[in-house]
């Protein structure tokens, strides 16, 4: 039952006694007239028997006792919040949007969203369309685990507080290292698609995801091989101009960055070692001489003087026994 109601809210009272705890029980709501937004239907999670809930919508959501985003970002067109006895949680709802706001607000239908206001800060629920009439919408959506509920498009506010360039050598050219605060001073957090541009050519890219009311810092970065004056933009933002010149982007064709030297005018010296004989020669001995080795020759020469020697013994022993008297 409507228990109250004026021009901008209205609360209902639901009880359920003897309810079916093994599946959520939907209830309908009392019907509205000429109302932009109302709940239609709503359905809990009845784990007794038993229970109340005070459910209250806000067809102007200044109205409502939580806070409700009011920027540029967002268009809320009506806010629910929920007050159920120990242990029921609310499980879906079904409700009613004209399609005058819509219109006034410039959204398309399938844009509109429930958010789950949790621990301060909104989340997107999932939000279908059920039924397209000729002035209204009807949606249905998840409202598990949440007692307040804000009905519209909410978007992040993004903005760019900072930005920073950076080169330093890499062994295929010069590194642009590029890093950028993002800020999001919207009431959801929402991805955030950064590119990294060169002279207005994207060479780099990423997406994040930034909290509600908080900052992230961003780096994208890229390799520079030709020289040259380049302009670096964080998506449309002007972040600083590098300078790369021939030596940085200089390769050694293996892919390191080529050394810089200074010519000596001078050849280096070479440096050799005497040769060794490995087949048992003497030093520097040749191997052979005439084509006969030279061990055979040595070996020849040392046996004839050995024989010499031999004669010139017996000649002399011969000789003191002459009896002609000569003695040798």
């Amino acid at each position: 039952m409507t228990i109250r109601q004026d021009a901008t809210s209205r609360q209902t009272e639901v009880r359920g006694g003897a309810v079916p705890t093994t599946k959520p029980y939907e209830v309908e709501m009392p019907s509205a007239m000429n109302r932009t937004f109302t709940v239609q239907s709503w359905t809990v999670n009845a784990s007794q028997r038993s229970f109340t809930q005070n459910v209250t919508e806000y067809t102007d959501p200044a109205d409502a006792d939580i806070a409700v985003p009011d920027n540029d970002d967002a268009s809320v067109f009506g806010v629910v919040t929920v007050g159920s006895s120990a242990g029921v949680q609310p499980s879906s709802m079904q409700f009613v949007l004209n399609r005058s706001n819509l219109q006034s607000a410039g959204i398309d239908a399938s844009a509109v969203r429930v958010y789950h206001r949790v621990n301060g800060s909104w989340q997107a629920a999932e939000t279908s369309v059920v039924e397209e009439r000729t002035d209204q919408v009807v949606y249905e959506a998840d409202t598990a685990g949440a007692s307040a509920y804000a009905i519209g498009k909410i978007e992040p506010a993004f903005s760019i507080t900072r930005t920073s360039v950076v080169s330093e050598q890499a062994p295929e050219g010069q590194r642009v290292v590029v890093e950028a605060t993002v800020a999001n001073d919207g009431s959801i957090e929402g991805p955030y698609d950064a590119q990294m541009r060169v002279d207005d050519a994207v060479v780099n890219q990423t997406s994040v995801t930034v909290p509600a009311d908080t900052e992230q810092t961003v780096t994208l970065s890229t390799v520079v091989t030709t020289p040259g004056t380049f302009q670096i933009k964080f998506n449309d933002v002007n972040a600083g101009e590098i300078q790369v010149t021939e030596s940085q982007v200089q390769t050694d064709g293996n892919g390191g960055a080529e050394p810089e030297t200074e010519p000596t005018g001078t050849e280096p010296a070479i440096q050799t070692e005497p040769a060794v004989d490995g087949d048992g020669g003497l030093g520097p001995l040749p191997a052979t001489v005439m084509g006969i080795s030279t061990m055979l020759v040595i070996g020849g020469l040392l046996g004839a003087l050995l024989l010499f020697g031999v004669v010139i013994a017996l000649l002399r022993r011969g000789g003191s026994r002459n009896d002609s008297g000569f003695e040798l």
